[in-house]
């Protein structure tokens, strides 16, 4: 493991995930296609950043202007998510490291709302 306080690294690092699916239509792909990428690349930092013992990362992953999105891309951006969010609690649990939802949850698939629910759960006390 690398001493983050030796080498001068950022304690917090914030990740907007934009451009996922424009990058994808560049190259002739559907946008999940680029939302599929953007999930692995963001799996990809979080074990970066845990290599580096940088102790804060903020993954901002949908926002409010997704809704206008169409149906079938908001569903599999929420099925992306879902899937991801089980093999992080898999990582998570046995690195020491907790995953929290932060913003809204009453908007979000039933089953997204209690996986969030629950992480926020096992990160108390």
């Amino acid at each position: 493991m690398v001493d983050s306080k030796k080498i001068n690294l950022p304690r917090h690092v914030a990740i907007v995930m934009d451009g996922n699916g424009r990058w994808a239509k560049k190259r002739g792909k559907p946008r999940l296609y680029g939302h599929k990428q953007g999930a692995l690349r963001a799996r990809d930092f979080v074990e970066m950043f845990a290599t580096y013992n940088i102790p804060y990362l903020t993954l901002y992953a949908f926002s409010t202007e997704n809704w206008s999105r169409p149906k079938s891309e908001v569903n599999g951006i929420f099925k992306l998510l879902s899937e991801n969010l089980d093999k992080a609690i898999q990582i998570a649990h046995g690195q020491n490291i907790r995953i929290r939802h932060l913003g809204r949850m009453d908007r979000l698939p039933p089953e997204i709302q209690k996986k969030a629910s629950n992480c926020n759960k096992q990160n108390k006390g």
